[in-house]
C-alpha cells in the first residue's frame, strides 16, 4: 500500500492537477519546470508562466527522503520494533541509510498522527504477534489483519 502511493505522494503522479503558484494563486500559467535532485529522491519542479515563480510541492517539508520511505518507517516502528530493526528494514528494503536516530525524530515529529507511539513505553510488545492475519478465501483472497495490541488495549479501557 505504501508503495502504489509513492508516486502520489512525492509529486509524480502524472494524471494529478497541476499546482497553484505559492506567488500568484494562478493554476492556469503553471507548467512543469523539470525536477531537482535531493538527497534521497528527486523533487518535481513547476514554473508559473505568469509571475516567473519557480517552485516545487513537497507533502513533507525540509526532509531528503521520500515520504513513502518516512511512512514505512513509522509503520514498521509502530509494529514494535526497535529503532535499530527499522533502521535494518529501511536499509533492506529501500537501499537506503536512515539511521535510527532520524527514524527516532520522525517518531516525534510526528506523534501527534501516530498515536500508538505514545503508549509503547507502556505495553511489552513482540512485533511477531502483534498484528494479527489470517488469509480469507471468499469470492476473492483477502489478507485480514487487525492490531491486537490495540485491540486489547481498547478492550481493556472499554470495560472500565
Amino acid at each position: 500500500m505504501v508503495r502504489s502511493a509513492i508516486p502520489a505522494i512525492e509529486g509524480f503522479d502524472e494524471s494529478a492537477p497541476l499546482p497553484v503558484c505559492p506567488k500568484c494563486n494562478s493554476r492556469r500559467n503553471v507548467v512543469k519546470f523539470g525536477s531537482r535532485k535531493a538527497k534521497n529522491k528527486t523533487v518535481r519542479r513547476f514554473k508559473c508562466t505568469g509571475c516567473g515563480k519557480t517552485f516545487s510541492v513537497e507533502p513533507i517539508a525540509r526532509t531528503s527522503y521520500p515520504a513513502g520511505v518516512i511512512a514505512a518507517a513509522l509503520t514498521h516502528y509502530n509494529q514494535g520494533y526497535t529503532l535499530a530493526q527499522t533502521e535494518g528494514f529501511i536499509k533492506n528494503k529501500y537501499a537506503m541509510d536512515a539511521p535510527a536516530k532520524t527514524i527516532y525524530r520522525w517518531c516525534k515529529r510526528y506523534a501527534d498522527v501516530c498515536t500508538f507511539l505514545r503508549m509503547r513505553d507502556r505495553y511489552v510488545i513482540n512485533p511477531k504477534n502483534i498484528v494479527y492475519t489470517k488469509r480469507l478465501y471468499h469470492q476473492q483472497v483477502y489478507d485480514f489483519r487487525y492490531h491486537t495490541l490495540k485491540t486489547n488495549i481498547m478492550g481493556h479501557h472499554s470495560r472500565h
